[in-house]
């Protein structure tokens, strides 16, 4: 995934410097996993703390370097306490600047992300001016589209179509304190940023579910469910993937047939995606259509 979020981060943000913190979270990304000693023989590297992939992101990051080496780029593993809730340990990855000799300042614009959240390259110059704007003490969210399996589906909840929730996250925030600076990562786990940010017009697109062998297992395994959740979700994962492919679009599918809610589909969208997750082995691709004489 970060292969294309490296470039996209280059083009539609233009950052001066890149951190990429790898570590598992004791607890998962919910405070809610058994991360045990069985679970990090599976997933993760020797150390037990770095994933499987860790090597092969070693070379990402330095192909970015030579690729961008007008950005400053740091790629750091970190070994979480033992009962550190998801919360402490997001908010530890997105502020150990000091562990790359980096002094924050006010007024500095800082990016806390995720590894699957993009933003689309023609909102370029778009963000450069939210962001200049932006004041000492400011925070801005925008709004969050999570999409399925395939860049087709999107949470039904937050179809435009249906708009019963607009979700949004934390963008950016201008420096002043520390102490502002966590009020507003905080939440990682609630994802309730109303109150400390300012939602901007603007979207993220996050493809969480743009997995495959072990990454998807990994994803199903990370986060705690009830016994048979994941069999019927992934029935609707991969029925999203065929209609995709086949493009015999359903207007929703089911993935949690025990939500009473919108909570229980995903919803066919037909919308711009940002460029650099084209690349990605989970996009469907735009085949031609097949001429009627073929065969002649």
């Amino acid at each position: 995934m970060i292969k294309c979020q490296i470039p996209n981060i280059v083009q539609a943000l233009k950052p001066d410097i890149v951190i990429y913190n790898e570590g598992v979270f004791p607890h998962g990304p919910e405070s809610s996993t058994d991360v045990n000693v069985a679970f990090r023989k599976k997933y993760c590297s020797d150390d037990g703390y770095t994933g499987f992939d860790f090597e092969e992101t070693k070379q990402i990051i330095a192909q970015a370097a030579e690729d961008y080496p007008h950005i400053e780029w740091h790629l750091g593993t970190i070994e979480y306490p033992v009962g550190m809730s998801a919360d402490d340990a997001y908010s530890y990855a997105v502020s150990n600047f000091q562990t790359y000799g980096i002094e924050i300042q006010e007024g500095d614009i800082l990016l806390p992300s995720e590894a699957d959240a993009f933003n689309m390259e023609s909102d370029a110059e778009k963000i450069d001016e939210l962001l200049n704007a932006m004041q000492p003490g400011e925070a801005i969210s925008t709004v969050w589209w999570d999409f399925g399996s395939t860049q087709y589906y999107i949470e039904q909840r937050m179809h435009p179509d249906i708009n019963t929730v607009t979700k949004s996250r934390r963008f950016a925030i201008c420096f002043k304190a520390w102490e502002h600076y966590f009020g507003v990562i905080k939440n990682f786990t609630s994802q309730n940023y109303t109150t400390t940010t300012k939602l901007v017009d603007l979207k993220t697109y996050h493809y969480p579910w743009f997995s495959t062998g072990k990454y998807l297992k990994l994803r199903c395994d990370i986060l705690n469910r009830p016994p048979g959740y994941w069999n019927e979700y992934l029935k609707g994962h991969y029925k999203a993937i065929r209609e995709s492919i086949d493009r015999t679009f359903e207007p929703s599918v089911m993935i949690r047939p025990t939500n009473t809610n919108n909570y229980r589909f995903i919803k066919y969208i037909d919308t711009e995606h940002p460029e650099a997750i084209k690349y990605h082995g989970c996009w469907i691709l735009e085949l031609p259509p097949i001429p009627e004489n073929i065969y002649l």
